[in-house]
């Protein structure tokens, strides 16, 4: 055991060690895709008597109005939901164009209204949040971005968190810190078709809207994305993995889809992608992070929760031969997303096939009940997003 553990950790060094090494021979790619031209990922769902298959269809978008191709499905089945909307959007009235709503065939019930989480406001400015966030006090704190003299240890605790006197002290830091990005945030959810707010839940969620380099090293930039969470984004966006593949591998390699790379080509790729252009710690920068960088990373995450959104819909349709959104409602999708983001589509796939072998509806209310040993705690990070 001692034997094998200490081999496994030579080969992550090393594997760290090379990812290094082409990082500083390389110029970070960051501009070249944010300015790239991607199209968004898309499936159509064809259907005859019995069965439903599956297809990616990729074409160029040119506005939100064309994102997916529009599917024909069986009629909806009417399934019943607690939460009721708590609000509707004067823009909302375009939800059909919504993304993950194409995707999935799936569309809020009772008209266009949606809940506050799924809410894009008319302008980033209604973004704006006034939350206590203790971390990023205490990183502010901890990177000299803000004191507090009249708190002793000037307002740190151990835990490196502030302590509540620091928290008050540097309030307003806090409190223009968590807005600065919502100008990005906004945009991004606009161009690629997915709800702000939730965008930002999801960023307050994950790093409290800090961009330093995290303590374990192993979570990047706001959504905190680690190596596993990229594979939606290669499989979706393979322009993605194109536009870095040969800063790695061989341009034969290259040829090959992601999916077909070994393990060890992809944790190549994967090591690099985050560190190059995910990851936007900055030491030598006065906020320590890369303003530029962040906002184009704001980008690719809201591609990433598209991914993620493709991802569940696979999941759905290869269990029930059904379209998703027949099978479920819009915001209980968002919610398996949401899963399938934080721990894994092994845990939504599991959830979702367990529920309906069981004859049970696919809602909130069943399908949560279905998450077992580790995938449970992703019910908490749903809970939180969607407040």
């Amino acid at each position: 055991m001692k034997r094998t553990a200490s081999l496994k950790a030579i080969s992550i060094s090393l594997l760290i060690t090379l990812i290094a090494a082409l990082i500083a021979l390389k110029t970070p790619l960051i501009t070249t895709l944010a300015s790239a031209s991607l199209s968004l990922p898309q499936y159509r769902i064809e259907e005859n008597q019995t069965t439903a298959s599956l297809q990616l269809d990729r074409e160029t978008v040119q506005s939100e109005s064309n994102l997916l191709a529009d599917t024909n499905p069986e009629s909806p089945i009417n399934l019943t939901t607690s939460e009721t909307p708590s609000r509707i959007s004067s823009n909302q009235t375009d939800i059909k164009d919504m993304a993950c709503a194409k995707i999935w065939n799936a569309y809020p019930e009772g008209g266009y209204a949606v809940p506050d989480w799924l809410f894009t406001p008319t302008k980033a400015l209604d973004l704006q949040t006034n939350e206590p966030y203790s971390y990023l006090a205490g990183k502010l704190l901890l990177n000299g971005l803000a004191t507090a003299p009249a708190c002793p240890y000037n307002g740190l605790l151990p835990t490196g968190f502030a302590s509540q006197c620091g928290l008050e002290q540097i309030r307003p830091q806090v409190n223009a810190w968590q807005n600065q990005f919502d100008e990005g945030i906004y945009n991004s959810a606009v161009k690629n078709a997915v709800p702000a707010r939730l965008l930002k839940n999801i960023f307050a969620q994950e790093s409290q809207f800090w961009l330093g380099q995290s303590d374990d090293n192993q979570h990047f930039g706001l959504a905190q994305i680690t190596e596993g969470g990229l594979d939606p984004l290669f499989l979706a966006y393979p322009e993605y993995y194109q536009l870095v593949c040969t800063d790695v591998l061989s341009v034969e390699t290259c040829e090959s889809k992601y999916a077909e790379l070994s393990n060890q080509s992809k944790g190549l790729i994967r090591g690099y992608f985050l560190r190059t252009v995910i990851d936007t710690s900055c030491p030598d920068c006065p906020n320590k992070f890369d303003a530029k960088k962040s906002t184009d990373t704001i980008d690719i995450f809201a591609r990433l929760v598209v991914a993620n959104c493709e991802q569940v819909g696979r999941v759905i349709v290869d269990i029930t031969e059904r379209v998703p959104g027949t099978v479920s409602t819009y915001d209980d999708l968002w919610r398996y997303t949401m899963i399938n983001y934080n721990a894994g589509s092994g845990c939504v796939s599991g959830a979702i096939e367990t529920t309906y072998k069981a004859g049970e509806p696919l809602d909130w209310l069943h399908v949560s009940d279905r998450l077992n040993g580790r995938c449970s705690n992703a019910m908490g990070y749903v809970e939180k997003v969607s407040r």
